[in-house]
């Protein structure tokens, strides 16, 4: 399975990373070992929804001041992937979470499109 990560620009803009060297440590070790896909295993979304992982919750050290907000999109039998936002913890939640619902609705459309379904 390919993993893609895009946005990771605007991760490094956030004040916390810009004045805490520890914080943009967390986040890059998150990118190079892509640890995302340890985050999402534990955690079993249903269609339609997204699922949040707030800080402490975090199984690494280093994400503790993250939150996630993410969502499964497509089918096993043709092409599936989660979307999601990687932010502090200070995110708007309430922007976060319908974004990351929507988005993954129009990738299952588009997915059942391309596939057929």
């Amino acid at each position: 399975m390919e993993k893609r990560f895009s946005g990771i620009g605007k991760l490094f803009q956030q004040p916390e990373l810009l004045a805490d060297p520890g914080m943009s440590q967390g986040a890059m070790w998150l990118i190079e070992d892509s640890v995302a896909s340890s985050i999402f295993e534990d955690v079993t979304t249903a269609r339609g929804t997204a699922s949040v992982v707030i800080g402490e919750e975090n199984v690494e050290e280093s994400l503790k001041n993250y939150s996630v907000v993410f969502s499964d999109h497509g089918t096993s039998d043709t092409a599936d992937g989660t979307i999601g936002i990687i932010a502090p913890t200070r995110m708007e939640y309430g922007i976060a979470i319908p974004e990351v619902r929507y988005l993954a609705s129009h990738l299952d459309k588009m997915t059942m499109m391309f596939y057929g379904g």
